[in-house]
Formats: C-alpha cells, sequence, structure tokens
C-alpha cells in the first residue's frame, strides 16, 4: 500500500509543484477500492468498516505530510527525493512506449553495433608467492627453462581462461592486465607485485573484442531502443518547457 501511496503522490505533486492552492485531498471510490484490495491481498483478510476506516485514515495522514513536505521544500533539498520525482516525470512524460518491431530491433542493431561487442579476453596461467621471492629474475628463467616451480596456494587458481579484461582489471590492477596484454605468448613474466603478493604469469591467449550475435544481446538491444524513444519524448517535453 506504501508503494501505491507513493505513486499517487508523484501525480499530485506535478499539480502541488504548479501553485496550486486548494486544500481537498479527494479519495475517490475507485482509488480507495484498490487501497482496499491491496490490504486484503497483503493480509489475506477482508476490510471490514473498522479497517476501512483505518486505510482512509492513513491515506490522508499521508497526504497531508506529503503536501506538507513538498511546502516547505523537501523535494529541493533531498537528493533521492528528487530523483524519485525526476524518473516519475520520465515516466509520465513519454507514456506508454511502443513495442519495437523486429525490423526496428535489427535495424538498431546494425547502427550500433560497437555498442554490442564482447571485451577482449586473456587466457594465462600464473605461479603465486605471498612475500617477495627470493631472486626473482633467477625463477623466472627456471620457469622459462619448462621447470617447475613450487609456490603459494594462488588465491583464484593457478590457470585464468578467456577471463575479460574488465574482470582481470579488479582483480589484478591495471597495470597488470597492461603487461598481460602486451606480454609474448607462451613466456613468463614476472615477478609482478600486486595487491594479493607477487606473481609469475604466462599468456596463453588473447581474444580481441568481437561482436555478440543478435540473439545474444536481444534484450538489451530491445532495452536501449526503448529507451532512446524515451528520452527523445522527454528531450521533447523539456524543449516545449523551455520555449
Amino acid at each position: 500500500m506504501v508503494f501505491l501511496v507513493a505513486g499517487v503522490g508523484l501525480f499530485l505533486l506535478y499539480d502541488l509543484l504548479r501553485g496550486d492552492e486548494t486544500t481537498d485531498i479527494p479519495l475517490g471510490e475507485a482509488t480507495l477500492a484498490v487501497l482496499v484490495q491491496e490490504y486484503e491481498s497483503l493480509t489475506g483478510q477482508e476490510a471490514d468498516a473498522n479497517v476501512r476506516q483505518q486505510i482512509i485514515d492513513d491515506y490522508y495522514r499521508r497526504e497531508v505530510l506529503f503536501r506538507e513536505g513538498v511546502r516547505q521544500g523537501l523535494h529541493l533539498s533531498d537528493a533521492e527525493l528528487r530523483e524519485v520525482i525526476v524518473s516519475g516525470m520520465r515516466q509520465r512524460v513519454s507514456g506508454a512506449l511502443p513495442e519495437p518491431t523486429e525490423v526496428e530491433l535489427v535495424n538498431y542493431y546494425t547502427r550500433h553495433m560497437d555498442r554490442y561487442y564482447a571485451e577482449a579476453t586473456i587466457s594465462f596461467e600464473q605461479v603465486f608467492f605471498r612475500q617477495e621471492p627470493v631472486d626473482g629474475e633467477a625463477l623466472r628463467v627456471r620457469l622459462d627453462a619448462g621447470e617447475t616451480v613450487s609456490g603459494d596456494a594462488p588465491p583464484g587458481g593457478a590457470v585464468y581462461p578467456d577471463y575479460g579484461e574488465s574482470m582481470l582489471r579488479g582483480l589484478f590492477g591495471d597495470g597488470t592486465v597492461k603487461l598481460l596484454r602486451a606480454g609474448e605468448r607462451g613466456r613468463w613474466i614476472g615477478p609482478v607485485e600486486t595487491a594479493r603478493g607477487w606473481h609469475f604469469f604466462r599468456v596463453t591467449d588473447r581474444r580481441a573484442p568481437r561482436p555478440m550475435a543478435f540473439a545474444r544481446v536481444y534484450e538489451q538491444v530491445r532495452l536501449d531502443l526503448q529507451t532512446q524513444v524515451l528520452n527523445q519524448r522527454v528531450a521533447e517535453f523539456v524543449e516545449a518547457q523551455r520555449a
């Protein structure tokens, strides 16, 4: 019921912000019926006369507090409340968005192909040390020679297959990603210090960014196209208000 009342409040706010000085707080039968139905759905109990009166009292109590909050300008100083109002007005201005056709979706996907790329990935293995290893250069030479070097148990495992660069950046830092991106495949890099410890890396594969199939990004394309329509309607509304 709180969400319903909040939704009704957003519509009332639009009128209040235009300077409507009326003190009337209407509560029609249709709105009351919805409030009663929501109460009964949430509680599983039938709303008798006392409960209906409590619903009415709660409605007016909230409306009085809401209107007084607007009168005192709370919507001007509360960032979260301002965002709720902005979001509510965006939806009200845009109205019901049309369901895009398959042709429109394909055309949008084609025109904005650069948005629907899988990021670059890197595959590698690592040998890990919690503390800086003694004579790290000698260890790297041994690794390149094919020797087995025992380190500590690596967090996340010794093998990282086809990891996206953004994920690796979060795990190891941007500097490490640049080393992995530039390092020669099959050769060991290190020792490399990160927040986790000290690493020797050996890149086994790299994949460049590549376009994702339309079927894979269908829902994202649909959302992006509808967002474009919404933004256009909002822009037209704002421009009309400026005029």
